[in-house]
């Protein structure tokens, strides 16, 4: 996949916790609409991601990994 980049505002839960992901999503999804400065930035391309950044060992060893989201976002044009 080619990430044409940018930035994002992120938070990390509990893979699998689908019940922390949604209420983390719509906490962030309230600060982006809330803020002066940031807007979603929805372009082709720019999509909502995801990405466990638990090391295998560490997962083998609890039982279980951290997932980070990624939400697209963009500075507000003035």
């Amino acid at each position: 996949m080619d990430c044409e980049g940018g930035c994002y505002v992120t938070y990390t839960y509990r893979d699998g916790d689908e019940e922390t992901n949604a209420r983390l999503n719509q906490e962030a999804m309230a600060y982006i609409e809330a803020s002066d400065v940031l807007e979603l930035d929805m372009r082709p391309g720019r999509l909502s991601m995801g990405h466990i950044i638990t090391p295998p060992e560490v997962i083998a060893a609890q039982g279980w990994a951290q997932m980070e989201a990624f939400i697209p976002i963009k500075l507000k044009k003035e």
